[in-house]
């Protein structure tokens, strides 16, 4: 190889290396997006079920309030 083609190939080695790093950054950003949405969901999953649980009982409270007005 002369050093035309030399230099070609350690330039496109240099952007390679370059697109490699950036492609990390974004996967590590990715990854903690993934991660945050996932803690948010996890969140929201159990609020819910906090809710269904007082829903429920303020429906059975209800039941019962009805049955003694009967």
């Amino acid at each position: 190889m002369d050093t035309d083609a030399l230099n070609l190939l350690e330039e496109q080695l240099h952007e390679l290396c370059l697109l490699c790093l950036e492609l990390r950054q974004q996967n590590h950003a990715l990854k903690k997006q993934v991660l945050s949405q996932s803690e948010q969901i996890a969140s929201l999953t159990q609020k819910e079920q906090q809710i269904g649980q007082k829903v429920g009982t303020l429906l059975s409270r209800l039941g019962a309030t009805e049955s003694d007005h009967e």
